[in-house]
């Protein structure tokens, strides 16, 4: 299937179907590794879906005003974005959770702190949000993901070109990667360990961003799958890299800090802790910016029978 013009609307329904198939797996989940499992993929499905409104945009854009024109996403788009955003938000209350407990009982360990000092102390004393209930939440993501549906067959998919029209396709993944290389700009002013989550937050999204959209762009016909891939591959490494320094911040935010006076003395040391999180932090972001480098350095791509992407200095 092609994901240009009005196949685009097959592709997103297609996905949509997908993360709540994937939902509904995971409310009848009686084992809360395999409910936590569903939950993860609905959520990576939803990002998917995010990304392929944002690249659907720039098609938009590409296809009807040409690369430096600044156009409104449509309406109808708009929509289907903010209920993706909400449904997204409420997995992520569960989803949160485990994840802060993994990485906490990881991390602990790599620091040389005991399992039963991080048991009794860490995880009760970093956070002490829990998985909870997990049926309001997906009850509410699926009751905004059944309103997604009504609102794709609103957006005039006759405007982003016909099938096989890559020039704009090639284009529209061009400004999202634009988007990751400035954000890791932002990001690498200060340097590793300096940087902030913020900005390094927002560069992780538009690179997950980009390795979703290549994963589409690959159904695209005549696409260089080879360079595709190649793109996808690098993307995908600082994509972990990025997720990995993402988890240790959320850890770090909700370790005591500074330590209080009435700490337990079962508690493991905070100081050791922080420690080690800002150096694992500091190695994490310069693997990630070596890698953002050959990522961001140039971008290359295009669909025949376009010839190439418009020259655009990089």
């Amino acid at each position: 299937m092609t994901p240009t013009g009005p196949r685009w609307q097959a592709v997103l329904n297609q996905e949509l179907q997908r993360g709540r198939r994937q939902l509904l797996l995971a409310s009848i989940r009686p084992e809360a590794r395999q409910r936590e499992k569903a939950i993860h993929e609905t959520r990576k499905t939803i990002k998917k879906l995010r990304a392929a409104c944002r690249l659907i945009a720039a098609i938009r854009i590409e296809a009807e005003v040409g690369a430096k024109a600044d156009a409104t996403p449509h309406k109808a788009l708009r929509e289907v974005a903010f209920h993706l955003r909400n449904a997204a938000k409420a997995l992520g209350t569960v989803r949160d959770g485990v994840i802060l407990r993994r990485t906490a009982r990881r991390t602990a360990k790599e620091a040389g702190i005991s399992p039963s000092q991080a048991q009794a102390g860490l995880l009760r004393r970093c956070f002490k949000e829990k998985a909870g209930d997990a049926a309001i939440p997906i009850r509410f993501a699926l009751a905004e993901l059944a309103k997604t549906t009504p609102l794709l067959a609103q957006f005039p998919w006759t405007e982003i070109g016909p099938d096989g029209d890559g020039l704009a396709l090639a284009n529209g993944l061009k400004r999202i990667w634009r988007r990751g290389r400035e954000a890791m700009r932002r990001a690498e002013r200060k340097g590793p360990g300096k940087a902030s989550n913020k900005a390094l937050h927002r560069w992780r999204k538009w690179t997950k961003d980009l390795h979703y959209n290549l994963g589409f762009a690959a159904l695209a016909p005549s696409a260089a799958l080879a360079r595709i891939e190649n793109l996808r591959e690098t993307s995908g490494k600082l994509a972990r890299l990025l997720g990995d320094d993402h988890d240790l911040a959320l850890l770090e935010e909700r370790l005591p800090h500074p330590p209080g006076p009435n700490r337990n003395q079962h508690d493991p040391p905070p100081r050791a802790l922080q420690k080690y999180i800002r150096t694992a932090r500091r190695q994490l972001q310069k693997k990630a910016f070596r890698q953002g480098r050959r990522l961001y350095g140039s971008f290359s791509l295009s669909f025949r029978p376009c010839s190439r992407v418009r020259n655009e200095p990089t």
